[in-house]
């Protein structure tokens, strides 16, 4: 789209490139950082000439990304700079002109560098939450809002030494609610709207307890976990009220809660487990009342393998022993049931149709075997055993890379492991849950471990992913979930050396992306954001 990266300015992981990219009101904004410091803040209305460098900073011996952390603000962005020598690593404001980019405030004066824990948007303001030490008396907690002008920027509240801010916060109707923690006084539950008068104290939720463990937000509810010393875990709820803040099970000490909270429908379910009472399901729909036992599901205190939710139901696996259990529940006593158990322990690949797929490699023979049993429960039947070309080399292990459902299909990369850090092969599969529906489309997934290939749908059929070939190297590839649709989109840059696309970000009707192209560098690119892919395209290798 724009040569952004002047040619020669090489390119590694750690750039140069287009970075912190942003939307704001029909803009782009984004940062360029260059090994000698030199910084450039960027505006594009989506075209090569409405792409323009806003301010440009001179070099300067600082620590690379030098500018950082764009925040779009209307179609205007604050961002974060470090000018060491002067202001150090502040916080700056532009409206997307030279003139109107400048910095906000020295909010700690001279070259000290100003961090923030939390940045939030609230009305016509920015609310900052920042966690210092001033003093040798411990952290502050305080609490700033700024329209972008020096004038505008103050600190409304500070909570004074020793607070700190527990990293759980979370926004309901425009209001950021957030924890404080105090020595001796345990941990607090406070909100603001980004005003002094409307920052208050909910509730304190103990005078020895501290947040640990899951916590999850559903709509107007957030559920979270307080430790105490000698009391154990507690399950708490709040709708960002104090009366509505409260606790709805209280563990003790020889309980614990072992996996994360669970939206299904609208119970939240979470797992119980003691020596003394093994492992049991629960729910909970925000009341007292409402928080009971769903299932035993077993005597012993098991290890899950995998707790997610399809659909609206929960899908989980564990081990019991040498075996695998494969359950499934929507929160009651009769819809908890286990839909199978396999002699040996399996993994879950996902969910396609009406089948449940799992996998397990077989270090014998070196093989990935890959099995499905019905949501309804039983069916279990082999779908197929991925071929290893590798099996008679040393470390040719198998493995699953990851595995993602897109338009009711699963789509996977297997890998053959290697001797180092890199694997032999990668290859990307689909599959409908059937033995004949289970197909190769290409083994040129990247298999090395510092380059995570992008994998998404850019239509109801198609899907966006990077994949290699010997004459192209990386490029963009296209697929509908056959081998006749799976291919190369575009060869950006022509030859071997490939353009490893990266850091995709949709705005507006485009979906932007860098790629090393033949200026030798990563430049900014743009294509359509929802397309089909076109046939024909150039098979798998």
């Amino acid at each position: 789209m724009k040569i952004v990266i002047p040619p020669g300015s090489g390119a590694s992981s750690n750039g140069p490139y287009p970075e912190f990219l942003v939307g704001a009101e029909g803009f782009l904004y984004f940062a360029t950082n260059f090994f000698d410091g030199k910084a450039v803040l960027w505006r594009s209305d989506g075209t090569e000439p409405g792409t323009v460098p806003v301010k440009s900073f001179p070099e300067v011996f600082a620590a690379i990304p030098r500018l950082t952390d764009l925040m779009p603000f209307g179609d205007k962005v604050f961002f974060m700079l470090d000018d060491p020598g002067t202001t150090g690593r502040e916080l700056w404001f532009s409206d997307g002109t030279d003139s109107g980019t400048h910095l906000v405030k020295d909010l700690t004066p001279g070259p000290g560098d100003t961090w923030f824990n939390l940045v939030t948007r609230q009305g016509g303001q920015l609310t900052l939450f920042r966690e210092w030490s001033p003093t040798p008396d411990g952290s502050q907690v305080e609490l700033w809002r700024t329209d972008g002008t020096s004038l505008g920027t103050v600190r409304f509240r500070n909570f004074g030494p020793p607070v700190t801010l527990v990293p759980s916060s979370f926004e309901m109707g425009g209001v950021v609610n957030f924890f404080l923690s105090r020595p001796g006084q345990g941990t607090e539950l406070w909100r603001t709207d980004g005003t002094a008068n409307g920052t208050v104290l909910l509730k304190q939720l103990g005078a020895s307890g501290t947040l640990g463990g899951p916590s999850l937000q559903t709509e107007g509810l957030f559920y979270f976990v307080l430790t105490s010393p000698g009391h154990g875990d507690t399950l708490w709820r709040t709708d960002g009220t104090a009366n509505g803040t409260h606790a709805l099970k209280s563990l003790g000490t020889t309980e614990t809660f072992r996996q994360t909270l669970l939206q299904v429908g609208g119970l939240v379910l979470f797992v119980v487990t003691s020596p003394a009472q093994g492992t049991a399901l629960w729910r909970t729909d925000g009341t007292t009342a409402g928080t009971s036992l769903a299932k035993k599901l077993d005597a012993q205190v098991v290890t899950f393998t995998h707790w997610t939710r399809e659909g609206n139901q929960a899908l989980f696996l564990f081990e019991d022993g040498a075996n695998t259990e494969v359950w499934k529940s929507d929160g009651s006593p009769a819809g908890t049931v286990r839909l199978d158990a396999f002699g040996h322990h399996v993994y879950l690949l996902g969910v396609a149709g009406s089948k449940v797929l799992v996998y397990s490699p077989d270090y014998t023979t070196q093989r990935l075997r890959i099995q499905s049993l019905s949501l309804s429960g039983g069916g279990k039947s082999s779908v197929k055993t991925l071929p290893n070309p590798y099996a008679n080399e040393p470390s040719a292990y198998p493995f699953l890379a990851w595995s993602t459902r897109i338009n009711g299909r699963l789509y996977f990369a297997a890998g053959i492991g290697g001797t180092g850090p890199v694997a032999r092969e990668v290859s990307l599969w689909v599959s409908d849950g059937t033995a004949t529906g289970t197909l190769l489309l290409t083994n040129g997934i990247n298999p090395g471990d510092e380059y995570v290939p992008p994998f998404f749908a850019i239509s109801e059929d198609s899907i966006l992913f990077v994949a290699s070939a010997a004459a192209t190297g990386l490029e963009l590839w296209c697929t509908r979930g056959t081998l006749a649709t799976t291919g190369l989109l575009q060869d950006l840059n022509p030859g071997p050396s490939g353009s490893i696309p990266q850091a995709f970000s949709y705005f507006g009707d485009r979906l932007y992306f860098r790629a090393f192209d033949e200026t030798r560098s990563f430049q900014l690119w743009s294509m359509p954001a929802h397309l089909t892919c076109p046939t024909p395209l150039a098979p798998s290798p």
